[in-house]
């Protein structure tokens, strides 16, 4: 679409994402008009194999931060991370107050999260759909309950100066749904009866025809399952996949099963879903961890936290045969159910399969086995219903990949919706909607800003860089003595390889790494340029390695004063 600026700015409503579009996580978009801003989501993204040492990745917001008196709040679609885990790295950058509306199970997680940063002062407002619309600024904003693998999820009707807009985040039509209501179509129809300009939309499922299950399908699943289980069973899925953790609570319960849970965050939410009632969980059935392996193998079902492989969940460690209170057992059973859709974890789960086979359980996986998990996302159906529902005069694709925002723009021309008014956005663009019409504006410039351990945004792209070369060619470390007094070499040089070559088996390159090294010391302190020493040292390694070896590991000379 042909790029256009609007000569009167106040007159225009922007919507930039400065996430969730191209990508299926990391969500983040900005309502602005005038002197008001709403932001709606702020989740996580998850680093690729490409990004050694990281941890997760959190959206760039010094667009907002430059607009920071402009912020009326933050609303959340849903309580799952790549919607609201990126809150508490990014509320601190503010220098105020800033308020989170969620839905009351979402707030619940939302709070959970931040107190666990100390971040207890934070602004949490429970959004109720029941009670009607809220008012931020110039944005009258309606709540109305979807479906998705998450309970209290909710999409948003943005009534504007400049028309209304329907925010409909990860969604699916559930009927049946288990700890949920079904979605609330005649709440949003009443609502949007003087038509919608907008619709930004879910499009994960744009390539799979039909329409997504009902998540009470998984349920006899489960009971299958726990039929021919003779011994452990371990049920693992992300954390706030409530609904799934019931089903798996009632079908133990069936099977006089106790149920352990194993993990930080599957026991923080399982508390916080049981105490608002979204998870029904009958006398006696939950037990310590700590006291599971006193009853025999049989008669215990542990729900445990690791459905993405993470390195630091409690199913890595039953992998690797080190968790505090579960050993698991020859012919245990395994079943994952999550969704296997972000970016960035198959190799991680790979790994945890591997780990549990080889320590002989059998493994029940979604990608090959049973339909372990019903999505969360609608597929083709879900998503053409939607769009007859509202009947938008434009359509943005997002939280999806560019082939799956493509899938949906050719899907919606069959609800008569023209390709020229599907907008295919790319991270940190703008969309303009004036009484003009609606054009894509300018692009702010974003960045990935990633977390490593307690660090935000410590990490560039040289750092990844130089972990890559480490990954893939190891460290050659020179040591090199020098006199105080004199500068000449004091000692021998040594030559360490760290994951570069085998020392043994290589001794002939590190006699002439060392070679090489005396030769442009001395050069270098017979022209008087000692502090050059490091750099010429590094070009000439470079040169040799790559003309022997082919290899570039990372060169770092030492120079020790003695």
């Amino acid at each position: 679409m042909k790029l256009q600026h609007r000569k009167d700015k106040k007159k225009v409503l922007k919507i930039t994402s400065l996430g969730g579009v191209g990508n299926v996580t990391k969500n983040l978009f900005v309502y602005e008009y005038g002197n008001d801003i709403i932001v709606v989501d702020c989740g996580i993204g998850f680093p690729s194999g490409e990004m050694p040492g990281v941890d997760i990745i959190i959206p760039d917001v010094h667009y907002l931060l430059e607009r920071e008196e402009k912020i009326r709040g933050f609303i959340i679609t849903h309580g799952h991370e790549d919607h609201f885990g990126a809150l508490p790295y990014v509320l601190p950058q503010f220098k105020r107050n800033i308020p989170v509306f969620a839905t009351e199970l979402v707030s619940g997680f939302i709070s959970v999260k931040l107190q666990s940063f100390g971040q207890e002062k934070t602004y949490l407002k429970i959004v109720d759909p029941d009670k009607g619309p809220f008012r931020l600024g110039v944005f009258n904003i309606t709540p109305f309950r979807v479906n998705h693998s998450v309970p209290d999820s909710v999409g948003y009707i943005i009534k504007t100066p400049q028309g209304t807009i329907v925010h409909v985040s990860d969604f699916k039509f559930d009927w049946t749904p288990v700890s949920d209501k079904p979605f609330e179509v005649a709440r949003l129809t009443k609502n949007i009866s003087g038509g919608v300009r907008v619709l930004l939309s879910d499009c994960l499922g744009s390539l799979v025809e039909g329409y997504t299950r009902t998540e009470k399908d998984i349920e006899k699943i489960f009971d299958s399952l726990l039929d021919s289980a003779l011994g452990q069973v371990f049920v693992t899925t992300i954390s706030s996949n409530i609904s799934r953790m019931q089903q798996a609570i009632n079908a133990s319960v069936r099977h006089n099963r106790k149920v352990a849970l194993l993990g930080y965050s599957v026991n923080k939410n399982v508390r916080v879903a049981e105490k608002l009632g979204y998870l029904k969980i009958p006398r006696g059935t939950l037990i310590k961890p700590e006291k599971a392996a006193s009853y025999p193998s049989h008669a215990v079902t542990y729900i445990i936290a690791g459905s993405y492989g993470q390195k630091s969940s409690a199913l890595f460690r039953l992998a690797s045969g080190k968790h505090r209170f579960a050993k698991l057992k020859q012919g245990a059973t395994v079943i994952f159910s999550a969704d296997p859709s972000p970016p960035g974890v198959k190799d991680d789960v790979d790994v945890v399969v591997g780990k549990l086979t080889e320590l002989g359980a059998d493994v029940h996986h979604y990608e090959i086995q049973e339909n372990l998990h019903i999505s969360g996302h609608g597929v083709q159906g879900d998503l053409m219903m939607l769009v007859s529902i509202v009947e938008p005069l434009y359509v943005v694709p997002i939280g999806g990949a560019p082939s799956m925002m493509r899938g949906y723009k050719k899907l919606v021309k069959k609800c008569g919706v023209a390709s020229k008014n599907v907008l295919e956005l790319k991270e940190g663009q703008t969309i303009n909607i004036s009484e003009s019409g609606v054009f894509l504006g300018k692009v702010v410039k974003t960045y990935d800003v990633l977390v490593d351990g307690l660090g935000v945004g410590v990490v560039g792209s040289i750092i990844l860089r130089d972990r890559r070369t480490l990954a893939q060619s190891g460290l050659l470390l020179v040591v090199i003595p020098l006199d105080k007094s004199t500068k000449e070499i004091r000692g021998e040089i040594q030559v360490i390889s760290k994951g570069f070559v085998f020392e043994k088996a290589a001794q002939d390159i590190l006699d002439e790494v060392k070679k090489i090294t005396y030769k442009v010391v001395g050069t270098s302190i017979k022209n008087k340029k000692v502090d050059n020493i490091k750099s010429c040292l590094k070009k000439e390694l470079r040169r040799f390695l790559f003309r022997e070896i082919e290899k570039r590991p990372i060169i770092l000379p030492i120079i020790v004063r003695v």
